[in-house]
């Protein structure tokens, strides 16, 4: 079941939080692999991650075509989190695995995109972020322990987000700030509870990865909120 040979339980073996499973992915504070549903909470949380993706498609599903970003990111936002829910859920395939990374990967590659062509001069200056960011991951995960690794990809996921987001703000007055302001303090959030899974806290037999998901579900109803209301401020002003 164990990638590199573990036997017994994941967790009691020292730094388990770096090994992995035969499907490829992490070790949690809830996994256990003679279970049924290997990890019940962490699946179940991904579900919020696609009913904020639902809501919004109802929002703009009858004028579709003055969203087509919106309309982009959505059914990414929902395989990603089917993908998790499955993976989570079952720990037996690394098909699940990839449904539960690769579409959230490409969409938050995409909502960086769409940010900084807002607040660049050239849309190929894109280039000069992008490429840099890609050669960092890749040194970082040859180098670095894979439960810090990831972490700190995903930083660097939110920084290539929000710096563009917040230069947007300046640029339009900051408008729509709220939806922004809870956005980040979400996924700071998110990111801590995905850190302290590692540490299993007594209280939380099930660990804090499902509060990953929660909040990280939380965010995005907040994102899609205000690429919807940037949008409408442009068809107003077009």
């Amino acid at each position: 079941m164990f990638s590199d040979g573990i036997t017994g339980s994941p967790q009691d073996q020292p730094n388990w939080y770096d090994h992995r499973l035969t499907d490829g992915g992490p070790i949690y504070t809830e996994t256990h692999p003679g279970q049924l549903i290997v990890e019940p909470w962490n699946a179940l949380s991904s579900l919020l991650i696609v009913l904020p993706a639902v809501y919004w498609y109802f929002v703009i599903r009858k004028d579709w075509r003055n969203y087509k970003f919106m309309l982009y990111a959505i059914p990414l936002m929902i395989l990603g989190g089917t993908g998790s829910t499955l993976f989570h859920a079952f720990r037996i395939s690394r098909f699940f695995l990839f449904m539960d990374f690769v579409p959230t990967a490409i969409l938050t590659l995409s909502l960086s995109i769409y940010f900084w062509i807002k607040v660049l001069k050239r849309w190929w200056y894109i280039f000069f972020i992008i490429i840099p960011t890609f050669f960092i991951r890749f040194f970082m995960f040859g180098q670095l322990p894979s439960h810090t690794a990831i972490n700190v990809s995903y930083i660097m996921t939110g920084i290539l987000i929000g710096l563009p987001l917040l230069i947007l703000l300046f640029k339009i007055k900051f408008f729509k700030v709220h939806y922004v302001i809870y956005t980040i303090l979400l996924f700071i959030a998110a990111i801590i509870f995905r850190e302290l899974d590692a540490y299993q806290i007594g209280f939380l037999p099930m660990g804090t990865h499902f509060l990953w998901h929660a909040f990280t579900g939380v965010g995005a109803w907040f994102i899609l909120a205000y690429l919807y209301a940037f949008r409408n401020r442009e068809l107003s002003i077009t």
